[in-house]
């Protein structure tokens, strides 16, 4: 048996230290994660991997009780630039798109320039979501994306370094965006379709006569009043319609399958007015 000489068992209890402290060090940081820090972590992770996105449903078509179209949603765009790719291409950018969008170029180009922000914490960022525009139609974007794509910056593209050539063609790319909003288009412009239309003399139900009368009553006895006319409300609280019905207790048959209703979600009713 070869006896082990001190200077080889010191060696041996220093690399057995090493292990104990670095196991125990690792132990440490798996508790640190695991526990410690386990629902920070797991909302970072879930912020990383889930979104969130609202889908807002098309608004549907108002007719009356002939079918006659009274009311349809045309898609539309608003257009928007995020200043921090446009950099100082705003006036370059401001003179190619104002006329497009029948704006004043001086206006479009402050709008376009960066803007330093503060957030919650201090800190300074640029604001990267400027709205320009709203219910630009499709044929006027198209327009938009072309002339931008072939934006004139005053000098031969040819002639910059490639990492320059790819900062403009971002530029060119990315500076610009439109997103999908709604705008509601009256096909038949001869009906009365003004809240201060005359409808006097128009059929309506023994409903709607009793709602009339008692909007003029509430006009009549207060100084200012603000009159919303709704279809067919459903939502929470609402009880008294056949889509609660359906919802709540499946009873389809108090529904005229082949008729035409508008019906309004309640829950929509402070933010669209």
């Amino acid at each position: 048996m070869i006896a082990s000489s001190p200077k080889q068992l010191r060696r041996l209890i220093l690399l057995s230290a090493g292990l104990v402290i670095g196991f125990v060090g690792l132990g440490g940081k798996l508790v640190d994660l695991q526990f410690v820090r386990h629902e920070e972590l797991k909302a970072a992770a879930r912020k990383n991997t889930y979104k969130k996105i609202v889908v807002e449903p098309r608004r549907g078509d108002i007719r009356d009780k002939k079918g006659i179209l009274l009311a349809v949603s045309k898609g539309v765009k608003t257009i928007v630039a995020d200043p921090s790719i446009v950099g100082t291409n705003n006036w370059a950018i401001a003179r190619t798109v104002a006329p497009i969008l029948k704006m004043d170029v001086v206006e479009l180009a402050e709008k376009l320039k960066p803007v330093m922000l503060t957030n919650s914490a201090g800190r300074l960022y640029v604001d990267r979501h400027v709205v320009l525009k709203r219910k630009v139609d499709e044929e006027t974007w198209r327009e938009i994306q072309t002339r931008v794509a072939a934006l004139d910056f005053g000098f031969d593209l040819k002639s910059v370094p490639k990492k320059q050539l790819a900062y403009f063609q971002q530029v060119r790319s990315f500076a610009l965006a439109a997103e999908p909003e709604e705008m509601r288009v009256y096909p038949n412009q001869s009906l009365p379709l003004s809240e201060d239309a005359n409808i006097e003399e128009w059929p309506n139900s023994a409903v709607g006569q009793i709602q009339l009368r008692l909007e003029r009553w509430t006009v009549e006895q207060f100084a200012s009043v603000f009159i919303v006319r709704l279809p067919t409300l459903y939502g929470p609280g609402v009880t008294a319609n056949p889509m609660h019905d359906l919802i709540t207790s499946g009873r389809a048959h108090h529904i005229n399958p082949v008729a035409i209703h508008q019906w309004y979600p309640l829950t929509r009713l402070e933010r669209d007015i």
